[in-house]
C-alpha cells in the first residue's frame, strides 16, 4: 500500500535529519554501505573542535575579555565564533551554575545588520524577546530546563535554547565562563536564526551577557544580531534539578558518537567528500552529515564569523518535511498500536466539519488525505492551489474554526486517490482526524503530537529539543 511506503520513507527522513542535528538515538551498528572495510579507529563521544581560542592560558584572550564582560564595551559587530567556544585546553569550571539567568533591557539594547532582504517590520525586530530561564550544570555542560520551542510575547520572535559548556580561563579573575546555543524562530514561519550567548559567573554573581546571531536558514532574509546585556543570576536549586541532571547525563551517554566529516575519508579510504553538499554554496549550507556503523559524521556548521561552536545543537527548519514525517509516523504508530486498518478509515467519520464542505468527502480515506489525493481541489497544476497565500484564509486566520473551514473549502474535481495535488491543508485535515480518532479510541483527551512524542520520539531517544 502507498501509505506503508510513505510512512517508512518519512521515518527515514526524520531519522536522517535528526541525526544530522546530533540527536540522541542509540542504533546498533549495521551493514557498511560504503565499503566492506572496517573503520580504522573507534569513535568516541566528543564535541567537534572549533578553531578558536587555543592556548588561552599561555597567550591570553583578546576577544570578550574579563574586563569587557564585566565593565562593558561598545560593540561594532559580531565577533569570531571562536571567542564563544570552549578552548581545547580548557580547565574545569570552578563554580556550579544552577538557577535563573535573567537578561535586562532586551528591548532597549542590541544591534542588527540586515544583509539580505527587507523585512519591513517594526523596530522590535532588532531586539531579543524577554529572557528569563532556568539552567542546571552537569559536569562541564550547562543545560536549560526548557529545550523545545518557547513561545514568547515578542511580536516577531520565539526562542529555542540548547545545552552549552562551562570552563575556566586564566585572566577571568577567578570567574568561570559559559556559553550556550540559542536560536530565534520567526513567528508564523520556520525561519531559524542561530546564535550563541556567553558570560562569566561565580557562585553569586554574573557578568554582562554577550549574544550574537550570525547564521540563518531562511528563504529571503539574512540578519546579524549582536549585543551586550546586563544580567541577573538568581542562584539556587530549581525544581526537578536532579532529575534534569540525570536525564541530561543519559542523553549525553546515548548520543551517537560524533566525528567531523573529514574523518569519514580517513576511516573509509576512497570516499569523495566533495560529493556531500555538492551544488550548495558555503554561504547557503547549514550542516550536512552521514551516519554509518553508529557514527555520526558532521560537516558544515559555518557562520559568517567562523565555525558554529555547537554544531550538534544547530537548528534548521525542515519546513514540509516536518509535517509529512510527523503525520506519517503518527499514522504508522496508530496502525501498530490500535488498528492496522486505520489508513482505510473515512475522514468524514472523524471530522464533522466535512458536512459543510463544498467538496465531496464521502469516500475520502486517511490514506487518500496523507497522499494529498482527496479529489477536492481547484487546479491540478503544481502548487497552484497551495501557493494562493494572499487570498486563502487557511494561511491568514488564527483560530481553528476558520482554518478548518478554509482547509475544506475546495470543490470536488476528481475521485479520491486518482490525482495528487500538493496541499498543506490536507495534512492539517488528517492531523485533526487522527486527533479525533485517537480520543475516540482512548476515551480521553490526548494530544496527537504528545502521543507521538511519548510513543516514538522518547523510546528511540531523540533529543528533547524535539518534544514541542
Amino acid at each position: 500500500m502507498t501509505w506503508r511506503f510513505l510512512l517508512i520513507a518519512s521515518l527515514t527522513i526524520t531519522f536522517l535529519l535528526a541525526s544530522a542535528c546530533g540527536t540522541t538515538q542509540t542504533v546498533p551498528p549495521g551493514p557498511t554501505p560504503l565499503s566492506t572495510a572496517t573503520p580504522k579507529s573507534e569513535a568516541t563521544i566528543q564535541i567537534i573542535p572549533t578553531p578558536g581560542l587555543d592556548a588561552v592560558k599561555s597567550v591570553g584572550r583578546e576577544i570578550l575579555t574579563y574586563d569587557e564582560l564585566i565593565t562593558g564595551f561598545v560593540p561594532a559587530s559580531p565577533v569570531a565564533e571562536g571567542a564563544l567556544t570552549i578552548p581545547t585546553n580548557d580547565a574545569p569550571a570552578g563554580h556550579t551554575f544552577e538557577g535563573r539567568l535573567e537578561l535586562v533591557g532586551e528591548m532597549e539594547t542590541g544591534d542588527i545588520s540586515i544583509l539580505r532582504g527587507d523585512p519591513e517590520v517594526g523596530p522590535e525586530l532588532a531586539h531579543l524577546p524577554e529572557f528569563d530561564f532556568e539552567f542546571i550544570q552537569h559536569e562541564n555542560y550547562l543545560a536549560p530546563s526548557r529545550r523545545g520551542l518557547i513561545i514568547t510575547e515578542h511580536p516577531y520572535w520565539n526562542y529555542l535554547i540548547g545545552p552549552g559548556r562551562v570552563w575556566m580561563e586564566e585572566g577571568d579573575g577567578g570567574y568561570s565562563r559559559a556559553s550556550f546555543p540559542f536560536a530565534l524562530v520567526w513567528k508564523g514561519s520556520n525561519a531559524i536564526f542561530n546564535g550563541v550567548m556567553t558570560f562569566l559567573y561565580n557562585d553569586q554573581h554574573i557578568s554582562k551577557v554577550w549574544y550574537q546571531i550570525t547564521q540563518e536558514t531562511s528563504i529571503s532574509t539574512s540578519l546579524d544580531f549582536f549585543g551586550l546585556l546586563d544580567a541577573v543570576y538568581h542562584s539556587g536549586s530549581i525544581d526537578n534539578g536532579e532529575q534534569l541532571r540525570s536525564d541530561f547525563s543519559l542523553e549525553v551517554q546515548d548520543r551517537f558518537p560524533t566525528k567531523p566529516i573529514e574523518e569519514l575519508a580517513q576511516d573509509y579510504p576512497g570516499i569523495d567528500l566533495s560529493a556531500f553538499g555538492r551544488g550548495v554554496s558555503s554561504d547557503h549550507m547549514t550542516w550536512y552529515g552521514f551516519v554509518i556503523n553508529g557514527v555520526n559524521y558532521i560537516g558544515g556548521c559555518q557562520t559568517r564569523y567562523g565555525t558554529y561552536p555547537y554544531c550538534e545543537y544547530m537548528r534548521a527548519p525542515s519546513y514540509s518535511t516536518a509535517k509529512s514525517a510527523f503525520v506519517s509516523v503518527a499514522l504508522m504508530r496508530l496502525a501498530q498500536e490500535l488498528d492496522s486498518n486505520v489508513s482505510s478509515l473515512l475522514i468524514k467519520d472523524y471530522l464533522p466539519e466535512t458536512t459543510d464542505s463544498i467538496g465531496d468527502w464521502s469516500e475520502v480515506t486517511f490514506d487518500n488525505t496523507l497522499d494529498m489525493a482527496t479529489g477536492n481541489y481547484r487546479s491540478a497544476g503544481f502548487m497552484v492551489d497551495e501557493e494562493n497565500f494572499a487570498t486563502d484564509p487557511f494561511w491568514t486566520e488564527d483560530y481553528y474554526t476558520d482554518i478548518i473551514a478554509a482547509a475544506l473549502n475546495w470543490p470536488n474535481s476528481n475521485s479520491p486517490g486518482s490525482q495528487w495535488a500538493y496541499r498543506t491543508s490536507d495534512t492539517f485535515i488528517l492531523t485533526r482526524a487522527l486527533q479525533n480518532y485517537l480520543n475516540a479510541l482512548k476515551d480521553t483527551e490526548t494530544d496527537i503530537f504528545q502521543y507521538v512524542v511519548d510513543e516514538v520520539y522518547k523510546p528511540i531517544k531523540i533529543n528533547p529539543g524535539t518534544y514541542s
